[in-house]
């Protein structure tokens, strides 16, 4: 079982780096490729956007109209629990 778990987390570091991979080159598809259909997207100073379909219309004029660059200042924890996983990371823009 804790291999199992070392083995979610693995993945969902590598998901986040994915991220910001596809962020920094502007990938609007691959990057949202990596959101489940019930994904919850917290940004800072603003309301959750639950559903890919709602995190797409937010983030696609986001991706038009600017060059991303960002990087990951730190990863404070990786959460696992079932199907759920969850990052808590400090993302430098």
């Amino acid at each position: 079982m804790e291999k199992d778990l070392r083995s979610d987390e693995q993945a969902l570091r590598k998901t986040l780096l994915e991220y910001v991979n596809h962020m920094n080159t502007g990938d609007f598809d691959r990057w949202l490729s990596i959101w489940s259909e019930e994904a919850v997207q917290m940004p800072p100073y603003v309301p959750a956007l639950v559903g890919v379909e709602k995190i797409k219309k937010a983030m696609k004029p986001v991706f038009e109209k600017n060059k991303i660059e960002i990087y990951i200042k730190e990863i404070n924890e990786v959460l696992v629990h079932n199907d759920i996983g969850l990052t808590l990371s400090l993302i430098h823009i």
